[in-house]
């Protein structure tokens, strides 16, 4: 598999990851990293850098909304919450991700004769 199409396999998956943490409620950028951290267990090696690239073309792509936390005397905090088209591309990727899946489940008993 080339290296465009993993990237854009991993862009589309975590992008679907971050989609499901925020649908549960809005967090921060570090938070949804620890988290999504926690799912892959180490498998995948997931950089910082990279999730705030992701946020901010999740925002700019209009799938997500940050806003600004203010706490006087301390630091203020960006969190990330879901909107409506975003979620509505969770269904689709959902939905994507349900089609593929069961393609190669279908395929999976064929392969093995």
């Amino acid at each position: 598999m080339s290296k465009e199409i993993q990237k854009v396999l991993l862009d589309v998956s975590c992008m679907r990851l971050v989609l499901i943490v925020l649908k549960r409620g809005n967090n921060q950028g570090y938070q949804i990293g620890k988290t999504i951290k926690g799912i892959f267990d180490g498998k995948i090696i997931w950089k910082e850098a990279s999730l705030h690239r992701l946020l901010l073309k999740m925002v700019s792509l209009k799938y997500i909304e940050s806003y600004w936390e203010i706490n006087p005397g301390f630091l203020n905090r960006k969190f990330y919450s879901i909107s409506k088209l975003g979620e509505e591309m969770l269904d689709k990727l959902n939905d994507d991700w349900n089609l593929v899946n069961n393609i190669f489940e279908e395929l999976a008993p064929a392969e093995n004769n």
